[in-house]
């Protein structure tokens, strides 16, 4: 009786703990470059993470680099509500500028990405406007290591992947080939980054990032059988998709039951793209990949 009596209050401050812990606003970094449609997502993303209740207060840095022409909040969208919007909701939030080429570029993302529970990450670009993907990925991978941040969605392009006379998916190989060389080879290299780490990660391979393309509601294609996308997609809605993934990634759902003693997820990827309409010429999936739909 007294022993029960005296473990009794142990138990209940145990629940109260836990349910405070499981209460607890998850916290995520976006980080995102300057330019380019990659850097656009990444800011519509940070302004994502910034209004998700779900989430505290988010981490947000945005990567530069020498030849950047532009600020660090403008997004490239047609849809001047949605431009202005996110433009103003970044300018009111406390953005953390780093020189990815500096000395302590490294040391300065590992400061500021310390206790996060994941990062997502849009840096570099597919225009050639600079070839930073692979070293902006080489110090987050090894800021995020060193602070133990273990899970990273990551922004990568359709087109990487896929083996020449895939027939499966022939337009994707059809993409990669018509791809600049220099900027398939900084996306391939920054890839390899991410999947020889031992983080959790997902690779995000998105289709023609469309300024014009409609945000719609999205839906997961997990085969080629379940159907096909088109070749562009809002950026909205891939920041969307980014910022639900890194707290999924949270999840014994998507990690598994088991996970932490399994070791971290290891994801191939998923390509985004958006529902086809009638008579349009479309992808289908190689069997390996989720696509990502709008209905």
């Amino acid at each position: 009786m007294s022993t029960q009596n005296k473990d009794a209050p142990a138990t209940a401050v145990a629940e109260v703990v836990a349910v405070v812990e499981t209460a607890k606003p998850k916290r995520v970094a976006v980080v995102f470059a300057a330019e380019g449609g990659f850097g656009d997502v990444g800011k519509l993303a940070a302004v994502a993470a910034i209004r998700d209740a779900r989430l505290g207060t988010p981490v947000l840095i945005c990567l530069t680099h020498a030849g950047d022409a532009g600020g660090s909040t403008e997004v490239r969208v047609d849809d001047a509500a949605l431009r202005d919007d996110a433009t103003k909701a970044l300018s009111d939030a406390e953005v953390l500028s780093i020189d990815i080429e500096a000395a302590d570029a490294q040391a300065r993302v590992a400061s500021a990405i310390e206790g996060c529970d994941a990062v997502v990450a849009c840096i570099g670009n597919r225009q050639g406007l600079s070839y930073c993907c692979a070293t902006s990925a080489e110090k987050l991978v090894q800021a995020m290591t060193s602070k133990d941040v273990e899970k990273l969605v990551l922004l990568t392009s359709y087109g990487l992947g896929t083996h020449r006379g895939d027939g499966n998916d022939t337009k994707k190989m059809w993409w990669g080939m018509t791809m600049k060389k220099e900027v398939k080879a900084d996306l391939v290299a920054m890839e390899k980054v991410v999947t020889a780490s031992t983080l959790s990660y997902l690779l995000v391979r998105a289709v023609q990032l469309d300024p014009a393309a409609p945000p719609g509601n999205l839906k997961a294609v997990r085969t080629r059988r379940d159907g096909s996308v088109r070749m562009k997609v809002a950026k909205s809605d891939v920041a969307r998709f980014m910022v639900d993934e890194a707290l999924e990634l949270q999840s014994d759902a998507a990690m598994g039951t088991g996970a932490a003693q399994r070791g971290p997820r290891k994801t191939k990827g998923v390509v985004v793209g958006a529902k086809p309409g009638c008579y349009e010429r479309v992808l289908s999936c190689c069997g390996e990949c989720i696509f990502l739909a709008v209905t």
